[in-house]
């Protein structure tokens, strides 16, 4: 048992955490596609094995975390990896990520 993360043992915890995950759903934002499209074309077609030789022990140790991730943890790290695109003026860096990489990796403004 990992003693860091907060015990969701309860039917309380379990009720809230699958009513937050119910919210977040709610927003209707999803990035997986403009992100893997936004790769494909700065990496090009072997992009996932690229990605996996350019990332960083921290981001493996991280994406490690997140495999066993509860609901409500999987919702904290959806605000702090996609709550600059929403909330930051994400979509105000468009034109420059436009104008520095081509409109081909623009895909992941596609929500904003």
């Amino acid at each position: 048992s990992d003693k860091s993360r907060p015990s969701s043992s309860s039917h309380d915890d379990k009720n809230d955490s699958k009513l937050l995950v119910a919210k977040v759903q709610s927003l209707g934002y999803s990035f997986r596609n403009g992100y893997e499209s936004d790769l494909r074309a700065l990496l090009g077609p072997d992009w996932k094995t690229t990605i996996h030789s350019l990332t960083t022990e921290p981001t493996k140790r991280y994406a490690k975390i997140l495999e066993t991730a509860n609901d409500a943890e999987c919702a904290a790290a959806a605000f702090i990896l996609h709550g600059p695109l929403i909330i930051g003026g994400g979509a105000m860096l468009q034109p420059r990520v436009q104008k520095a990489f081509g409109t081909d990796a623009t895909h992941v403004f596609a929500s904003v």
